[in-house]
């Protein structure tokens, strides 16, 4: 049974278009690598990029061309009356979320000996990144990177859920393949939770800036504490 869709969560499209979105952009970041076969820091900055643009038009070339449909369309963007309240839910989302992993670790620290490792990414930029490079991969991370996910997992992969179960059902299931996406064990509670934050701020302010807003807060936040780690030789 369908659920009665009011706009902007009402989409014309299907899973094949969904599997495409996604795929599209892995095989693009494949022939990157065969024809130019980057290395070193430029390597993985190349390989985000490709794969944040390479959402955004896969999406843009299956939804806006295929099924006339306007992601883009003001009534889908519109945050009047909400900013506000967006960059507040986007800190409580923050801190509530770190606190719980906090005490998630500790958890697993405590009952599993299991020692938490710093997300791929990170240790990355520790241990390579330096120079002028750090800005290019404080605007992937920042800026292109959310506005691609939540493009994706809110804009369409959560929309298209939403059509056939309940709200809280496609919450979950989209905030799972989230946190699946990114591929580390130690980041998939954070990540989960971040989603099912970021699926609220869709949910009330009805718009998709509101998700890529809170999504950048929660990147930049967390790469502001990494570099402060750095600055006093904690990582």
């Amino acid at each position: 049974m369908t659920n009665d869709l009011q706009e902007p969560f009402h989409s014309r499209w299907g899973f094949s278009e969904l599997v495409l979105i996604f795929a599209g952009p892995l095989l693009l970041i494949v022939l990157v690598d065969i024809f130019f076969n980057l290395q070193g820091v430029w390597a993985p900055l190349v390989s985000g990029m490709v794969q944040a643009l390479g959402l955004l038009l896969f999406t843009w070339l299956f939804i806006g061309l295929s099924y006339r449909y306007d992601i883009w369309d003001k009534k889908f963007l519109d945050i009047t009356g909400f900013f506000g309240r967006i960059i507040k839910w986007s800190f409580i989302l923050w801190f509530g979320a770190t606190a719980l992993n906090f005490l998630f670790q500790l958890f697993l620290a405590g009952f599993f000996g299991l020692s938490p490792q710093p997300q791929e990414v990170i240790s990355y930029i520790v241990k390579n990144v330096e120079g002028v490079h750090i800005i290019f991969y404080g605007l992937l991370i920042v800026i292109l990177a959310p506005i691609a996910e939540e493009v994706f997992f809110r804009g369409l992969l959560y929309t298209y859920l939403r059509k056939w179960v309940n709200i809280r059902g496609a919450a979950l299931i989209s905030s799972g393949f989230f946190a699946l996406a990114h591929g580390e064990v130690w980041a998939f509670f954070p990540t989960f939770l971040a989603g099912l934050g970021f699926t609220y701020v869709f949910e009330k302010a009805r718009s998709l800036w509101a998700p890529v807003i809170a999504h950048i807060v929660w990147n930049g936040m967390g790469l502001l504490i990494v570099f402060i780690a750095m600055s006093y030789g904690i990582y």
